[in-house]
């Protein structure tokens, strides 16, 4: 990687891209200091915050349908870069396609369960282990087709 490049590489995660004006700072901070568990709720809060969708606490496929592309990316490049590759939403969608699009498989993969006993903040968690909160939500309420659209535009 040359010089020019590497400078590039840095400053896309000290300057996140946002088409909604979202601030990564928080996010990636957590990230950097493997504090898994903070970095998924933030997560959380940032797609809510971005979708309007903060006070009814989740989003309906249509808001799927309406997120901006950038800030996925943005959200996913983080996840990506602060885990060694293990966890974020195109190594989700990689496990997604693996699994046939089915949401019982892929939870089975990632060891997901029901109430959330099985989670794991820190590096050691199954692949795609991470970010949680967003495909749980979506596969909880058997929305398949806003996963599929999810994690698309995420990569």
């Amino acid at each position: 990687m040359s010089d020019f490049q590497s400078l590039n590489y840095d400053n896309q995660f000290l300057n996140p891209a946002s088409e909604s004006g979202a601030d990564y700072t928080q996010l990636r901070n957590f990230l950097a200091e493997g504090k898994f568990k903070e970095a998924d709720c933030e997560t959380k809060q940032i797609i809510l915050w971005v979708a309007c969708c903060e006070k009814l606490g989740y989003l309906g496929h249509s808001d799927w349908v309406n997120f901006p592309c950038t800030d996925l990316q943005t959200i996913n490049q983080l996840w990506v870069k602060y885990s060694n590759e293990r966890f974020g939403f195109s190594v989700q969608r990689s496990i997604w396609q693996e699994a046939g699009k089915d949401y019982d498989k892929f939870c089975e993969y990632v060891k997901w369960d029901s109430f959330n006993s099985r989670m794991t903040y820190e590096l050691r968690a199954p692949l795609g282990h991470l970010p949680h909160t967003c495909v749980y939500w979506l596969g909880h309420r058997r929305q398949g087709k806003s996963i599929s659209i999810m994690l698309d535009k995420s990569t």
